[in-house]
């Protein structure tokens, strides 16, 4: 396999938000329900190591990720800030540069104008080293994190 694996982790959520959560057949994220602009699903990934890496979906269609529609973010799970995100105007690729160990989550969060809007689609996003990015798409090793409510409650 070329590249490295992808260190993002996800799984079910039953109504996190309005959305629920599964693992597809080819091990992309499906979601559904109804969107909340700045709210939405988080994963804890666990500890990332210090070091370069990118984040972005692969093979999305990136209507997906429009105004209306959702970002993808890496967040530091003991302060909730968000620490990168990818949407449709971010680019290929995103650079998330970590210099001490950081407990991060994954998060699916509803874009300014997405409220109300219904959303069902299969996500297929991506967090790896920056210096050895796949060329197609990786499931991530960790497909059975329950997931929940984004923002963290204090």
């Amino acid at each position: 396999m070329t590249g490295s694996r992808n260190l993002l982790a996800y799984g079910p959520a039953e109504n996190a938000n309005g959305l629920t959560c599964s693992v597809a057949d080819d091990s992309g994220l499906h979601m559904e329900g109804t969107l909340t602009a700045g709210k939405g699903v988080v994963w804890e990934i666990g500890t990332i190591p210090p070091n370069e890496y990118r984040i972005r979906p692969m093979g999305d269609d990136a209507s997906l990720y429009s105004g209306t529609g959702v970002y993808i973010a890496v967040i530091d799970m003991d302060t909730g800030k968000r620490l990168q995100y990818w949407d449709e105007g971010k680019g290929e690729n995103q650079l998330l540069l970590l210099s001490q160990p950081t407990r991060c989550g994954f998060t699916v969060i509803g874009k300014i104008n997405s409220t109300g809007r219904s959303f069902d689609a299969t996500l297929h996003p991506m967090l790896a080293l920056h210096a050895k990015w796949p060329e197609t798409w990786e499931p991530p090793a960790a497909l059975t994190v329950q997931g929940g409510n984004w923002p963290l409650s204090p």
